[in-house]
């Protein structure tokens, strides 16, 4: 069985697919930056992350096959035009790629 880490599972992308993975018999892992108790009622690993920090001896006691980003700054309404949209989504996915690598990920 494939480990998948998902990026952004607390949103509504990242719950429907982490409701999805569940169902079909994946445990995913979650990085998320506040603590989610749906998630966590729901079964899969979580792990509370901050961007750049170090990680966690649970995510790197492991190697993962799968990455998956769905995360994304600045969803709502008034934040849609916003200036950072650009730069910290673009650091936000950079910085994911480079955790996939340090995961060992085969596939992002």
């Amino acid at each position: 069985m494939k480990k998948i880490v998902i990026l952004g599972g607390s949103g509504f992308i990242g719950k429907s697919l982490v409701k999805s993975l569940l169902l079909l018999g994946y445990v995913p892992t979650v990085l998320t930056r506040n603590r989610d108790i749906e998630l966590e009622q729901l079964g899969c690993k979580v792990v509370i992350y901050s961007q750049g920090s170090y990680l966690p001896d649970v995510l790197i006691s492991s190697t993962y096959d799968v990455f998956v980003n769905v995360a994304w700054k600045g969803v709502a309404g008034k934040d849609r035009n916003a200036s950072f949209q650009l730069r910290d989504n673009l650091e936000l996915t950079m910085w994911s790629v480079e955790l996939s690598k340090k995961l060992q990920c085969t596939h992002w």
